[in-house]
């Protein structure tokens, strides 16, 4: 009997077990895996490092799964079931393996019926992969990507209509000895009808696709940098609100086109990242480290970086996706 197809054993160690045949390594099933629970989420990581394989769980349409991972695990039926994923025959046709070890060619339409969404990537311990390093990988993507010249453009605009607006009005404004409240105030109202008109526009024009995505990671740095080069410190509660929504697009499980968490919510986000900076801005106006017109454009850029980063949330798990090819 086939080890794989051994019915005590949880359906999850079948599968790996599978896969580990596809990555030409024995079958190493034992007693203790017979003995382990057939839990409805099982640790995939855990018990592929048991089996020497390396696993991630992710969330992601059937067609963006790149070709280059597989065998993949695919959970079907609401998790209650898995099969592996193990060639793409054509455009509508997929191989796959069920966990008694049979083999069968299904169409692309039955698949996605009962296909969950949650795939399963594997790769042998201590191997980087057919992509190599990371670094490799990444620039490799960058060299398959059509750019988006109008994003590019856009975002260079703001970038330099900010930063002009800044030194402009220095020479009107930054002479002003008396400071109260209302010139923060005023300076806050007219940044936050700027960055409406400027993100209604963007948002209108230019849909968050790949091709502005890397666009947009390039300009989230010079965005920030620009804001720091013109407020310093008071700018550093915006970035540290841009570095965890990094950290928590980077770490997510969801790759692909597949609606990203922070996208449903990138209004309040902004608003929040607004707001923060106008507090943290305004204290230094009052402090006399800023003046007006430094306050607005720090405040229009560091917000704008922002929005890159939360509305461009699908851009940038198709950059983690293009990285996996």
């Amino acid at each position: 009997m086939n080890p794989s197809s051994t019915s005590s054993t949880p359906a999850c160690i079948r599968a790996i077990n599978l896969v580990r045949q596809h990555h030409g390594l024995p079958s190493c099933l034992d007693t203790k895996d017979e003995e382990k629970e057939n839990r409805r989420k099982p640790n995939w990581a855990a018990e592929a490092k048991e089996k020497e394989l390396h696993a991630k769980c992710r969330v992601i349409n059937l067609d963006e799964i790149p070709p280059s991972q597989y065998p993949v695990v695919l959970e079907v039926k609401n998790g209650t079931n898995y099969v592996i994923l193990t060639e793409r025959r054509d455009a509508e046709t997929f191989s796959i393996q069920f966990l008694d070890s049979r083999e069968s060619d299904v169409s692309k339409e039955r698949l996605e019926e009962f296909y969950d969404g949650r795939c399963v990537f594997f790769k042998p311990a201590g191997s980087q992969g057919g992509g190599g390093s990371v670094f490799k990988r990444m620039l490799d993507a960058i060299g398959n990507v059509r750019f988006s010249k109008g994003a590019f453009g856009f975002n260079l605009v703001v970038l330099l209509v900010a930063v002009l607006l800044v030194y402009s009005n220095e020479k009107a404004l930054g002479k002003l000895i008396h400071r109260s409240l209302f010139l923060p105030v005023f300076a806050t109202a007219v940044a936050a009808f700027a960055l409406a008109g400027v993100i209604g526009l963007r948002h209108e024009f230019f849909r968050h696709r790949a091709s502005s995505g890397w666009i947009d990671l390039a300009f989230v740095p010079i965005m920030f940098a620009a804001a720091l080069g013109v407020a310093g410190w008071s700018v550093l509660p915006v970035m540290g609100l841009g570095g965890i929504l990094l950290v928590c697009l980077l770490t997510s499980k969801r790759l692909g086109s597949v609606p990203s968490r922070l996208q449903s919510y990138w209004k309040g986000i902004v608003a929040m990242a607004f707001l923060v900076g106008a507090f943290s801005l305004s204290l230094a106006y009052l402090d006399g480290l800023l003046n007006v017109a430094m306050m607005n454009g720090a405040l229009g850029l560091s917000t704008y970086a922002i929005y890159l980063i939360a509305h461009g949330g699908s851009s940038w798990q198709s950059m983690r996706l293009a990285m996996c090819r």
